[in-house]
């Protein structure tokens, strides 16, 4: 259920988030790993979503956003809608 949630609400807003070039290059390795998102590869992606916000030299804006992905996906765990 989360799997399709984070798919639909957050595909477009990836792209219109990004600005610089690097987020640009960002948001395209975060949609190929939305595309092929699934409950096994969720631990992977979430890291990948941690490594943008602790590491990469992007917008607030941008890390906003991927906090905000980190924080839907916490939640549902949280609810027990991942299983």
């Amino acid at each position: 259920m989360i799997i399709e949630f984070i798919k639909n609400k957050y595909m477009s807003l990836i792209y219109s988030t990004a600005k610089t070039e690097r987020e640009k290059e960002l948001a395209e390795i975060l949609m190929i790993k939305l595309n092929s998102l699934t409950y096994e590869t969720l631990a992977e992606f979430t890291f990948t979503l941690y490594l943008i916000i602790d590491r990469e030299n992007v917008s607030d804006e941008f890390k906003k956003l991927c906090k905000e992905i980190i924080d839907d996906i916490a939640n549902a765990m949280i609810r027990e809608e991942i299983f």
